[in-house]
Parts: structure tokens; sequence; C-alpha cells
């Protein structure tokens, strides 16, 4: 009966740390081969051999413990992890959003023909900080010096192609996200041979053109469904993905901190000075 206590008490209480493996090991050895070793000293090849092999068990355990926390909202240490456990609960965790700011513009040479300046044109913030322009303004013949206000947002615009395999639920991972960095809530746009397909918050059951976006995936994901939870891209369909990349929190600056495009303003094949600021 002590011996059953015993085992049922170690197989309950197994300590899972490299000490413990060590002492078990050994145990093990003096148990089943006191005959054929008995040199227990540090320095031994069979002690090495020991710890090489309890190193490996302890390192082993550590993942295996954490996977298992991964498993439990309050035991969970990644963000993908919580991410996939709330989904199950039908709540979808919140995505980045980029900090916005009011950058104004002036041109101080003259130019012959308007100067538009298109949504996506990049200025240069502290820091590496890329601000986009989120709509168009133009600077008309005659409007040297004349300042006018560009709403940005920071982030950076990327675009990806895959192709469909036409397979059900597929997923296409999206690489260009940096470390550190994003996907903006809501600035996903997915075309198909062309044909824009709509983002939902999660796949739904309608054969639809939808897709969902895992924001909080790393690294971050574009889902389709099965032609029963929304429809299947065609086997060799292109599929274009175009979003934006920000820093979330990291993105917000101070007035007076974007002073430059990040490239040269070229109209013509004449490269115009700008005087760029943002207030607030």
């Amino acid at each position: 009966m002590a011996d059953l206590l015993e085992s049922v008490n170690r197989v309950k209480f197994a300590g899972l740390d490299f000490n413990t493996h060590v002492d078990e090991l050994l145990s093990r050895v003096q148990t089943k081969f006191v005959q054929d070793f008995n040199d227990f000293a540090a320095s031994s090849l069979g002690i090495m051999l020991v710890d090489l092999v309890s190193f490996g068990l302890d390192t082993l355990s550590f993942y295996l413990d954490r996977r298992a926390t991964d498993t439990f909202l309050e035991t969970a240490r990644t963000r993908r992890s919580v991410a996939r456990l709330t989904r199950q609960l039908g709540y979808k965790m919140r995505s980045a959003i980029a900090s916005s700011a009011t950058v104004q513009m002036s041109i101080l040479d003259s130019f012959a023909v308007p100067v538009t300046i298109s949504p996506g044109f990049q200025f240069k913030g502290p820091n590496s900080l890329i601000f986009e322009a989120a709509q168009q303004v133009v600077f008309n013949i005659g409007e040297v010096g004349v300042t006018k206000d560009i709403p940005c947002y920071q982030g950076e615009t990327f675009t990806e192609t895959f192709v469909s395999d036409g397979t059900p639920n597929q997923v296409f991972e999206l690489r260009r996200v940096q470390e550190d960095r994003y996907v903006v809530g809501g600035s996903v746009r997915v075309t198909v041979n062309g044909t824009p397909w709509r983002e939902q918050e999660f796949i739904t059951f309608d054969q639809t053109d939808h897709f969902e976006v895992g924001y909080n995936d790393d690294p971050p994901a574009i889902r389709f469904g099965d032609n029963i939870a929304g429809n299947i891209p065609t086997a060799t369909a292109s599929i274009v993905v175009t979003y934006v990349v920000s820093s979330g929190r990291d993105g917000l600056v101070s007035r007076d901190s974007i002073q430059d495009t990040q490239v040269p303003l070229v109209v013509l094949f004449q490269t115009l000075r700008t005087a760029v600021n943002n207030a607030d």
C-alpha cells in the first residue's frame, strides 16, 4: 500500500525542473544498474550525460507547460493565444488603430500644372515613422507658398499577392508586417481576380464573397471560407491584399515633428521645394 501511495504521489506532484530530472535519473540508475555503474563523481562522463539529458527534459517540460497554459484565458501568455480563445467565444480582439495628424504643406517653387498630393503620399516623422496622406489635396497653378491641410495617418501601405489553390478555408499570412508593427483595423482591401471582396468580423454562414482578418495572429492572416460559410476563391485565382501597417501607440508624435516628405516632390521632372509641419 505504501508503494502504491508513493507512486501516486510521484505522478501527482512530479517536479519538472532540471534538478528533479537529475535526481530521478540518478535514482533510476542506482536501482536498475547498481552492478554496472557506480561512478557518481560530478566530473564523470556518466554524470555529464545525465545532466545533458536532464537539461533536454527540463526544456521540453517548459514548452509543454507553456503550451498548456496558453489553452486557458487566465494563464495565456501570448496575444495570439488570447485572440484564438476569445474567437471561440464569438468575441474578436480589437485591432490596432493608427495615430492621425494634420500636416500643413506648402510648395515653395512655382509650377506650371496643378500638383496633386494623392492618398498614400508619405511624410517623414520622428524615429523613422511614416505618415501617409489620407485623402487627395490639389495645389492649383499659382498657389505658390499657399499652406494647405493634409489629413494623415501613421503607417505604411503594403501590397501582397497570393494564388488560390481552390481548397476550403484557405489562410494567407501577411509577411510584410514587421516586428512591433500592426495591421490597422479596417485598412485591409482584398481583390480576387480583380473583383473586390468585403471584410467580415467572422466568416459568416452564407455563400458570399467575403473574408476575415486575423489581426492578432502571428503573423496576421487572411482567411477565406469553404463555400458553406463564405466562398472559396477559385483555383489559380490571383488574390491581391493591400493593407496599412502602423506602429500603434508608438506612432504618437508631438507638434512640429513632421517636417519633411519621405521622398522629394517631383512634377514634370522638376523637384519642388516644400515646407511641411504638423501644428498639433
